[in-house]
């Protein structure tokens, strides 16, 4: 297989790797590998070269791109406040029993969370979302639809 095309193929991996990576920092790995691929597809230099090229190009995208791109594509922390991510308004079912001002359990996109909620809801009532619960991100906080008496 040739050179090139192997530096491809592992920038190829280290960019879906990416995928996977809250770092935002191996896809300029796979620039890195893509920009050496196109060296060696190019002019054709030796292996030692290769890896030079490899860290030079990598620690250049690296200093040079990673801080306009963060501007581009906002962070899971810059994004933490954000309603989507916690569910906010979607309609879930109750797994667990939630008495009033205690936790229980909610199925949401197909996995168990703590829920908790001012009012009381029974395993298999319907709840929305309406956050998380201050300080704790993987507690959602949880209303009935169906009216009930407030917690005391």
């Amino acid at each position: 297989m040739a050179a090139y095309l192997i530096w491809f193929l592992v920038g190829l991996a280290f960019i879906l790797l990416e995928l996977a990576s809250p770092l935002f920092i191996s896809v300029f790995f796979g620039l890195g590998c893509w920009i050496t691929a196109l060296v060696e597809g190019l002019i054709g230099v030796s292996l030692t070269v290769q890896f030079g090229v490899f860290a030079v190009s990598t620690v250049l995208c690296l200093v040079f791109l990673r801080r306009y791109a963060k501007r581009l594509l906002p962070s899971r922390d810059e994004r933490e406040g954000e309603d989507e991510l916690v569910g906010v308004g979607e309609v879930v079912a109750v797994t667990r029993d939630i008495p009033c001002g205690g936790e229980g359990e909610i199925k949401f996109r197909g996995s168990y969370w703590r829920a908790t909620s001012e009012r009381a809801a029974p395993a298999g009532a319907m709840v929305r979302i309406t956050g998380s619960k201050p300080g704790q991100k993987m507690t959602l906080v949880v209303e009935p639809l169906k009216e009930g008496g407030t917690c005391r």
